[in-house]
């Protein structure tokens, strides 16, 4: 059997992409480890004015402008199988080059920019990913413009860069809005922290988008490294319309786990999309603590099969993780070694713990028949869950690699990979990223 070259030659560039970050890495720790002593000059150098090169960026007094951007490989190996799947397409690729970032960001004293992309065709149209303008007016008020992800889930929020495992949550990448055109108030008065937006929809590079939405996040720091949030958005859902006897695709929600099945397909909606949800992190040095819950609902106007009004579909997701550094580093928005390997250290390991769940089914009775169709008066309820351990490693501040072991669950015998087995499936995946430190 003959092996594909293209996962050797990304992980070449991936290599070749860390040499280039580790050259400038030694040069940056080099430039900024303490200098022996020196007797001082008696004429002191003039500071120089203007522009200067600042790493990968320049800098001029507080305003910056510096690279942003990483590349991820991730790889996989299933000891399952979806049955009559034989070429694996029902299942997310043994290897891929998963995502590609390129851009810049930075500041000019007050006003803040943004431009990342993904440059890869197969990524069309999704290639834009943000491009904001903002401007701070101070620490209780900032106001953002652009396309960039409306304020809901606080994982989904986090960049992938930065994420504690490989996949996000099924409830981050199931229920969640995607990135969208809009405009944002936000700020942290004090113990509290806000986001309001309006925006074109909930989508904006996908099919399935809403109209015009409203969102909000709210959230307050009730005591040192604790913060509790709650999130609202809402906009309608209007269908394609008909092309003469070709059904349109339906917008609804899906359900899909970290390993690419899915096991709940989009249904017909029309009418109010709404999601609500909470959060909580919890952090102390090098340890964290994160749970989750998020409801979707979805109206099904006129959705029925012979055009009549049926139940709403309701997707409600959970998670829970625990992460701590073994090496002490503390938690931040993400973990920097403190000494790379660079630097003759070793680098920062964390371990990574999650449990987490999702769930669709109707808000009507469950009498009668209960079908699978996305025109389904009484739609089976379907959901899945999984539980998660995970390792991640940074020999460096633009290198990071990460492991994970799961284990998924479903709760219809129906719809599993296997029918009749409902779990526990089990995979390993595994990512090597390289990033602009």
């Amino acid at each position: 059997m003959s092996l594909s070259h293209e996962p050797l030659r990304r992980a070449a560039c991936a290599v070749a992409l860390a040499c280039g970050m580790g050259s400038i890495a030694i040069a940056d720790e080099a430039a900024t480890s303490p200098a022996p002593a020196q007797a001082p000059s008696p004429t002191p150098s003039a500071v120089p004015e203007g522009w200067r090169l600042d790493g990968l960026g320049f800098r001029n007094g507080k305003s910056k402008i510096h690279l942003a951007g990483y590349i991820q490989e991730d790889l996989r190996h299933y000891d399952w199988t979806v049955k009559g799947d034989e070429e694996g397409s029902l299942r997310a690729p043994t290897d891929e080059l998963r995502r590609l970032r390129v851009g810049f960001e930075g500041n000019l004293g007050n006003m803040t920019f943004e431009f990342v992309m993904d440059p890869r065709s197969s990524q069309a149209p999704d290639r834009l990913k943000d491009a904001t303008l903002g401007y701070n007016f101070s620490k209780s008020l900032h106001l953002l413009a652009g396309h960039f992800k409306p304020p809901v889930s606080q994982e989904y929020l986090t960049s992938a860069g930065k994420t504690d495992f490989v996949d996000r949550s099924m409830l981050a990448s199931n229920l969640n809005p995607d990135r969208e055109w809009g405009a944002e108030l936000s700020g942290e008065p004090g113990r509290v922290e806000y986001h309001v937006g309006v925006f074109a929809g909930d989508g904006a590079a996908n099919t399935y988008s809403a109209d015009t939405s409203v969102a909000f996040r709210f959230g307050v720091k009730p005591v040192k490294g604790l913060l509790v949030s709650g999130s609202f958005m809402q906009g309608d859902v209007t269908p394609d319309p008909r092309v003469g006897a070709t059904e349109p695709s339906p917008k609804g929600a899906h359900g899909q786990t970290a390993t690419g099945y899915t096991y709940w397909n989009r249904a017909h909606v029309k009418g109010t999309r709404r999601r609500l949800g909470g959060d909580l992190t919890y952090s102390r040095g090098p340890f964290r603590l994160q749970a989750e819950y998020l409801q979707l609902g979805e109206e099904r106007k006129g959705q029925g099969s012979t055009g009549q009004d049926i139940p709403e579909v309701v997707g409600r997701g959970w998670n829970a993780q625990v992460t701590y550094v073994l090496t002490g580093e503390k938690k931040g928005s993400t973990v920097t070694p403190g000494k790379s390997i660079f630097q003759g250290g070793f680098g920062a390991v964390e371990l990574a713990a999650r449990v987490e769940g999702l769930k669709f089914d109707d808000t009507g009775d469950s009498s009668g028949f209960a079908g699978y169709g996305n025109r389904a008066r009484n739609i089976a309820p379907s959901g899945a869950t999984s539980i998660v351990a995970g390792i991640n490693y940074w020999p460096s501040n633009f290198l990071k690699v990460q492991g994970n072991a799961l284990w998924e669950s479903y709760n219809d015998p129906l719809i599993a990979p296997v029918p009749g087995k409902t779990g526990r499936y089990f995979s390993l995946i595994a990512r090597l990223q390289v990033m602009v430190p």
